[in-house]
């Protein structure tokens, strides 16, 4: 797949078009850490399904998570809740969920060791082996399966494009215009208008595609183009967690709310399966 001016040139066919939307994502970055065909990433769809396959076949007892972002976070409490594993989150910088605000790591981390999850923070990984990972301080701990949700980088899709970018990502205007007839959105794009920079999160893109829709249906008409407005900021974080149990923590900004815990759990439970519902 690349592109070639206003054409789409795929392994057995070309489409041309007047207006193009890039979407493709991002792909798990592994920092070049040795080993790391060793792990599974649940980033897919795909991943996700054979890492889950191995859990049913093999049921491991030990079970390290590499990364401590939402997607680790969110994989601990679930794996906590139905395995009766060890389960280990491995964090490279001072607390977990470094992104957000210290009153949300420490609910968050109360929450993780009350379930028996193992928090490992300013804990760097240097290799994955088949049984063990080690770290830089030559330590290592033994594991029967190591999940990778460290962090992402563009894919080579985007690498490969000519396009302005920031830090490796296509970089958009105020209506998500990267030039002339291209458009990018979700976790491929750099999105910071009015000094906000946009986080790489479902939130995020689904507002971000929305408005797309409208914005481009506004161009075809002629009618006039309304600047995109940052929703989820990297200083203003907006999430709800999920941390198993029937429990949940929602996040605006630097205010973390732990209470009522089934009621947000509940809302988070609706927005996921809503979500699913619409790709059945």
């Amino acid at each position: 797949l690349r592109l070639e001016g206003s054409t789409v040139l795929c392994e057995r066919t070309r489409v041309d078009f007047d207006y193009a939307i890039i979407a493709t994502g991002a792909a798990q970055n592994y920092f070049g850490i040795k080993g790391v065909e060793n792990t599974f990433s649940i980033n897919t769809l795909e991943e996700t399904k054979r890492a889950r396959r191995f859990v049913e076949d093999n049921y491991p007892e030990r079970i390290m998570i590499m990364g401590s972002g939402l997607t680790g976070v969110e994989a601990a409490s679930i794996l906590a809740e139905s395995l009766d594993a060890s389960i280990y989150v491995i964090e490279a910088k001072e607390r977990v969920l470094p992104q957000f605000s210290p009153q949300t790591s420490e609910l968050v981390e109360r929450a993780l060791s009350k379930r028996g999850v193992n928090i490992l923070t300013s804990t760097q990984v240097t290799e994955v082996k088949e049984d063990c990972i080690m770290f830089t301080d030559n330590t290592c701990l033994d594991c029967d399966m190591a999940i990778w949700t460290a962090g992402v980088k563009p894919s080579q899709f985007i690498e490969g494009l000519d396009l302005p970018k920031r830090k490796g990502w296509l970089l958009v205007d105020p209506y998500l215009n990267v030039s002339s007839n291209l458009f990018a959105i979700g976790d491929c794009a750099w999105v910071e208008i009015d000094g906000r920079l946009a986080t790489k999160t479902g939130l995020e893109a689904e507002r971000q595609a929305k408005y797309l829709a409208r914005h481009l249906s506004y161009l075809i008409r002629g009618r006039g183009l309304e600047r995109y407005s940052v929703r989820a900021s990297t200083d203003s974080q907006v999430a709800l967690i999920s941390l198993g149990s029937d429990c949940a923590v929602g996040v605006v900004g630097k205010t973390c709310i732990g209470v009522p815990t089934r009621l947000i759990y509940s809302l988070k439970s609706w927005i996921d399966k809503s979500f699913i519902k619409r790709f059945k």
